[in-house]
């Protein structure tokens, strides 16, 4: 009886020791799994917020795209009968000079000019004083001639559109000589040139004028020419009449002074001719301008003078030795 007890006793035990067993493994899984859902839980809570994150602080920081909408440009331009070097007429007669103008935007279109006619061509002409007129594409300015000489007539303009904007300054140049009055009555024919006798003899439209000197003498004979036009020029020729010539190129105002020798007597005639910068080209011929005769007699003396001999003294003796 006591043995079936004990066994009885025995495997009740054994029961719950197993059951506990399985107790503490169930609890054991239960714990691992916990963690394992922890830990995935926080893995997933970094991944899905570090890249969203990035995004957002690199986008604003992005370039904005440029621009494209253009400057406002106003171009533009100024020319005095058509790019000529140059004009005139008779000392008190009046001529008519046309200007013509040119200018547009690319923000609308060109509404007003302010024009100056003083100054040169080589400075950027300021013409803040100058009072705002409507654009127009042509002018005429009446011109009374009072010199016989070239001087310079410059015209500098500004353009502005509808929107405000303002041009560089534009500027073109043109000589202007007054030549001899004439006199005579009106109606009657040619009119008689005014008493004048003028030293060279003009072959060609003037243009480009000058003097020299000394405008004769024996050979060999040096010569200084200097030019007297105003323009801006891109080059300029001398034609000596020689068939020796010279030529400066550049950008000036004035042909550079120059000199030439004549080494054989004869009557020489003299071009100028001068190049604008524009492409326009004038030149001037004085005919019979120089003239040389032959060389500066030298005196040689033709022989040895003879020189007179010194006379010999005879001694006189005294009488009755």
């Amino acid at each position: 009886m006591k043995s079936k007890l004990f066994v009885t006793f025995v495997v009740a035990l054994l029961l719950v020791v197993g059951l506990v067993s399985q107790v503490f493994a169930a609890g054991a899984n239960a714990g691992q799994k916990s963690m394992l859902l922890a830990v995935n839980t926080a893995t997933r809570t970094r991944t899905a917020t570090k890249a969203p994150t990035s995004t957002r602080t690199r986008t604003p920081t992005k370039s904005p795209t440029p621009s494209l909408t253009p400057v406002p440009v106003i171009t533009g331009s100024v020319l005095i009968h058509g790019g000529a070097c140059c004009t005139g007429g008779p000392v008190g007669t009046t001529i008519n000079i046309d200007i013509a103008f040119s200018a547009t935007s690319t923000a609308g279109a060109v509404t007003d000019m302010r024009v100056g006619y003083q100054g040169s061509c080589t400075i950027n002409q300021d013409l803040s004083l100058v009072a705002w007129e409507p654009y127009a594409t042509s002018k005429i300015i009446a011109y009374k001639i009072i010199a016989i000489n070239w001087v310079g007539f410059y015209t500098s303009v500004q353009y502005r559109d509808a929107a405000g904007n303002i041009s560089p300054t534009y500027c073109d140049d043109i000589s202007i000589e007054g030549s001899p009055a004439t006199t005579g009555t009106p109606g009657t024919g040619t009119p008689t040139p005014a008493t004048k006798t003028p030293t060279p003899t003009l072959t060609s439209v003037p243009g480009a004028d000058f003097s020299a000197t000394p405008l004769s003498g024996a050979a060999p004979l040096t010569v200084q020419f200097t030019a007297l036009n105003s323009s801006v020029l891109s080059s300029c020729t001398w034609n000596f009449g020689d068939g020796v010539t010279q030529t400066f190129t550049g950008s000036f105002h004035t042909c550079p002074t120059t000199t030439h020798t004549y080494t054989t007597a004869g009557s020489y005639n003299v071009t100028l001719s001068v190049m604008k910068v524009t492409g326009a080209y004038n030149s001037m011929t004085k005919t019979n301008y120089i003239q040389v005769t032959g060389t500066s007699a030298t005196l040689t003396p033709t022989g040895t003078p003879t020189l007179p001999l010194t006379p010999t003294r005879t001694p006189t003796l005294p009488q009755g030795t």
